[in-house]
């Protein structure tokens, strides 16, 4: 009688103790923590294709709002910081996953880019702003891949990218169609505040914008 009580006792107590708190990884530390065993590798494009779908139904919520629909410089600024806004952390995973491919995560990084560039749309006379998200990404996953001497990489995203528009269902490279005033028009592009009168206004803006993440510890 006596033992089953303290097994009892013992068993609530066991109970009662807090666990441990394990911290929640962020998405790039959980794919450094998969790109460590290969192994791991169809978890890190998993995780990469999940983090896509995210970022395509923020950006789809942005095309479909009022921030969408002002087309002067200020208003189509504003739009491309809310889809910098929405893409920080997919752009920061994007990254790293092209710096470190090395050749078995091409076709998952190609797929991402081309999901994003087919969400939704805008019907804007100063270019495509909606494949803005999918530059931002081409743009840093490229010079990132350049950094890591993954050569094979970058061929594979400029090439292998189709991105179809009205004009053209067929779809054309990444290396034809982001062109960044084929996404935002050269009339506005010249105007966008932060870069007025700039002779490459978005390069420019890119330089200042993707720095930060482009110059982290371990893209060095």
């Amino acid at each position: 009688m006596q033992l089953d009580f303290e097994n009892a006792l013992r068993a609530w107590l066991i109970k009662r103790t807090p666990k441990p708190v394990v911290p929640l990884l962020s998405p790039v530390e959980q794919l450094e923590e998969y790109l460590l065993d290969a192994s791991n590798v169809p978890r890190a494009g998993r995780l990469i294709e999940s983090e896509i779908e995210n970022l395509s139904e923020r950006i789809r919520a942005i095309s479909a709002s009022d921030t969408a629909r002002d087309q002067t410089p200020d208003g189509v600024f504003k739009l491309m910081q809310a889809y910098e806004n929405a893409a920080s952390d997919m752009l920061e995973l994007y990254v790293r996953a092209c710096h470190n491919d090395d050749g078995s995560l091409t076709q998952t990084l190609v797929k991402a880019l081309n999901a994003l560039a087919h969400t939704t749309p805008l019907n804007h006379s100063v270019g495509k702003p909606h494949l803005y998200p999918v530059l931002l990404l081409l743009y840093a996953g490229g010079i990132a891949a350049i950094a890591g001497k993954r050569f094979s990489t970058l061929v594979a995203l400029l090439r292998d990218v189709k991105i179809r528009t009205v004009d053209n269902a067929r779809g054309s490279s990444a290396a034809y169609q982001l062109n960044p005033y084929r996404v935002i028009g050269e009339s506005i592009a010249k105007y966008l505040p932060p870069v007025r009168a700039n002779y490459t206004p978005i390069s420019t803006y890119f330089f200042s914008l993707l720095r930060e993440t482009l110059c982290s510890e371990p893209l060095k």
